[in-house]
């Protein structure tokens, strides 16, 4: 459908956009993270969507998580979790009292430090792995606490990027 409003998430449903995939394909593919910015209603969405995609394609582990209405780190970790769990992402968590580890995946343990737990999380992805954040103006609330983690994820994980927006 040529005018669907629904976010696309396939190159040939995209206009005028080739140069902005490829360059952020570019800039993930040199381990930088990326924040795609602008108004409502450009197809930011469909942009992260299709590059998601792609890398998925080029062998990368992507996931998609769209933080509307998410305003705590827990949420947010329970999101990652199950995402995680959803695309058989290899992590390392060998001996940790954050996490148990099961046939099904990974859960959290019970009384379990949510800020402790995403951070350990995110720093055991064994694999080049590309998580897009849609929304992520959502998490204002915490953001002193997420930049934190993000900074440690950055200088202790190259395995692990993010593209915001």
């Amino acid at each position: 459908m040529l005018f669907n409003l629904h976010p696309k998430e396939h190159r040939d449903e995209l206009f005028g956009r080739d140069s902005e995939v490829e360059y952020i394909k570019r800039q993930v593919r040199a381990g930088n993270w990326v924040i795609i910015g602008g108004q409502r209603g450009i197809g930011k969405t469909s942009l992260l969507k299709v590059v998601l995609n792609e890398l998925s394609r080029d062998g990368l582990k992507t996931i998609y998580i769209n933080v509307r209405g998410i305003n705590t780190l827990r949420d947010l970790l329970s999101l990652l979790i199950n995402e995680l769990n959803k695309h058989k992402i290899s992590l390392r968590l060998s001996l940790s009292l954050n996490f148990i580890l099961g046939s099904a995946g990974i859960t959290l343990s019970r009384g379990s430090r949510v800020f402790n737990s995403l951070l350990e999380l995110l720093l055991s992805i064994n694999e080049e792995t590309v998580i897009g954040l849609d929304e992520v103006q959502e998490l204002s609330r915490v953001s002193g606490q997420l930049i934190k983690i993000l900074g440690n994820v950055f200088t202790g994980n190259p395995k692990v990027s993010f593209i915001f927006m």
